[in-house]
């Protein structure tokens, strides 16, 4: 997942969860918004990126800042990026390379 994937994907479980957390179903929060449910959708799914200025509108019908509403963004893009280093497969330094492999690696090259 690339930067921008990962911003739009933890801007998005943030919309959905504050919004729950508001009470306010996806039609509720469009209407207050002046957008279309399905952009709302996209948005909580990650598809879309939210400009600064529709973070400020957002932030605005939730009661906080956009300083705020960002700080929960920037947690939980903190979360994902650690999830994803958790599922890395931690190598080891150092590979044991038999006489074989190593004599191949240091051939002339033609």
């Amino acid at each position: 997942m690339d930067n921008l994937e990962a911003w739009r994907t933890a801007a998005g479980k943030t919309l959905k969860a504050e919004r729950a957390a508001a009470g306010l179903s996806v039609r509720q929060l469009a209407e207050r918004l002046g957008w279309g449910t399905a952009s709302i959708a996209r948005y909580e799914k990650g598809e879309r990126a939210i400009s600064l200025d529709q973070l400020v509108e957002i932030s605005e019908i939730f009661g906080m800042t956009p300083v705020s509403l960002m700080q929960k963004i920037e947690e939980r893009l903190s979360r994902i990026r650690n999830s994803q280093t958790s599922n890395v497969i931690q190598m080891p330094d150092r590979f044991a390379i038999d006489d074989t492999v190593q004599a191949a690696f240091d051939a002339p090259k033609p």
